[in-house]
């Protein structure tokens, strides 16, 4: 990347953060539907027996952290395969073909700028909100950084995994069937209900060969008791996925060119 596409990327990165006037109340609709959810999975969290937590070994306030941070990935990225997909059927990318700055660049750094404007959001008032509930705070002043770091790996590979799916509609005609599974299996294999370590074994070890637990299980483990002794690791792990995952969108992306440019 030289000097001048990466000033250009900054611009739509600061162009994606600044929210338009328009798209404000839909922000905050959606964090308020965020605060909603896991405002409902505090009030079932609180009436599972003190049993229940002695078996898993976990307390009500630690499930409660680990639902606020994890259930923030599920909101950063919304369904962009969507309107990858109506670009494609309007023809916007034959146009983009012909800039010298790749549609791929404009259309990620834009979108993440989004996602970081978001992930400010929501992490504001999940923090607010959980602190209010439980009545403490397991975050840290140094923690702060670590977790916006994984939040934000966690959000660039969703997006880049959800930019894949929809690039495949030119493939497949549409791309809704692709995203309801890839969504089902974040869900499941992500964590994004229960942390990893209380699945049985041999689905926890299945999970990890997945990208899944790398967007909702690492951010939101990190809050957990005893977690900061594998910090690196799963910083290790999260930063090899999104290696991964943006080897195969850029991939994906090529062949899209390719096959668009032969077949328009």
């Amino acid at each position: 990347m030289t000097a001048t596409t990466f000033h250009q990327s900054l611009y739509f990165a600061r162009r994606g953060f600044t929210v338009p006037g328009p798209a404000l109340p839909l922000l905050l609709v959606r964090v308020l539907l965020y605060l909603t959810i896991i405002g409902s999975w505090y009030y079932v969290l609180s009436l599972m027996p003190q049993s229940f937590w002695a078996r898993v070994g976990l307390n009500w306030a630690d499930m409660v952290w680990y639902l606020t941070i994890a259930e923030i990935g599920t909101f950063l990225v919304g369904p962009k395969h969507k309107e990858i997909e109506y670009q494609l059927r309007e023809g916007s990318f034959q146009s983009h073909l012909t800039r010298p700055m790749s549609w791929l660049i404009l259309w990620s750094w834009e979108e993440l700028g989004q996602c970081a404007l978001a992930a400010l959001a929501f992490g504001t008032a999940g923090v607010a909100f959980a602190t209010l509930v439980t009545g403490q705070c397991p975050i840290t002043p140094a923690l702060v950084p670590v977790l916006m770091v994984q939040v934000m790996i966690g959000a660039a590979i969703w997006f880049m995994l959800t930019t894949c799916i929809g690039l495949s509609a030119l493939w497949l005609g549409s791309s809704h069937v692709p995203f309801w599974v890839a969504q089902k299996l974040n869900f499941v294999l992500g964590g994004m209900i229960i942390p990893l370590h209380l699945y049985p074994e041999w689905l926890a070890t299945v999970a990890y060969l997945t990208p899944f637990p790398a967007i909702l299980a690492v951010p939101g483990q990190t809050v957990l008791p005893g977690a900061h002794d594998g910090l690196m690791a799963a910083f290790a792990y999260q930063l090899l996925v999104l290696l991964i995952a943006y080897g195969v969108m850029r991939l994906v992306w090529a062949a899209f060119v390719h096959k668009l440019l032969r077949e328009g």
